[in-house]
């Protein structure tokens, strides 16, 4: 694996710079939207083979989603390149796919946190090491991904090469940054959605529990 990331030849005219960039944001933002569909679909099916498919594709691809903050360096790339109309574009295309894909992020782990609360025994703080553990590998994937161009599916039609490239990324100072960078990112916005989905409900409970009691001793 070359310890750099791989230049990128561009469009030179309006319309195959639109066309171009359109299609390859929008596979991203596809592939970004199987994580959110198998955690989705996770949480409503009963029958076990179904969830252990969905969680599979879940932990596949929800990299997908952070990566696609990293495609920045193809609107820095074409920047300037043909017109300003063209830079517009981009920079509002990019700024909205991107943002897509942070969401897509987000609304995965939140199906999947609903989950493991409503269907296993599994505690609060259980569940947030989880969340830590897979940011870290969701770092280190998005480090392959980008500087091995290593795809989701990769796992299944090329189980070697992923070792491979696992192994790789640690001889490359810049994709070990990438793991850093990309895996404190997602635990922050993973902190967010926790606290949010956990902490709220939690404080809610014992005011209910709180006046429930308070109920029963005035009845006494």
């Amino acid at each position: 694996m070359h310890c750099y990331i791989s230049p990128v030849s561009y469009p030179h005219t309006a319309v195959l710079a639109i066309v171009e960039n359109i299609t390859w944001l929008v596979w991203n933002v596809s592939l970004s939207a199987v994580s959110v569909f198998a955690a989705y679909q996770m949480s409503k099916t009963r029958h076990r083979p179904l969830r252990v498919l969905f969680a599979a594709l879940w932990i596949l691809f929800i990299p997908n989603t952070l990566y696609m903050l990293t495609d920045v360096i193809h609107i820095v790339g074409q920047f300037g390149t043909i017109n300003k109309f063209v830079d517009v574009f981009l920079f509002l295309w990019y700024t909205s796919m991107i943002t897509l894909g942070i969401s897509c992020y987000a609304w995965s782990f939140e199906w999947m946190m609903q989950f493991l609360s409503k269907n296993t025994k599994l505690g609060h703080q259980t569940i947030y090491a989880m969340g830590v553990v897979m940011n870290i590998l969701i770092g280190m994937a998005i480090a392959m991904g980008r500087f091995a161009r290593t795809n989701s599916w990769y796992v299944v039609t090329q189980p070697t090469r992923v070792v491979y490239d696992l192994f790789s990324i640690f001889s490359c100072n810049y994709a070990q940054w990438f793991v850093v960078a990309f895996a404190i990112g997602g635990m922050g916005i993973f902190h967010i959605l926790y606290t949010r989905m956990f902490s709220l409900p939690i404080t809610a409970h014992h005011k209910v529990k709180s006046s429930r009691s308070r109920t029963s001793r005035k009845s006494k």
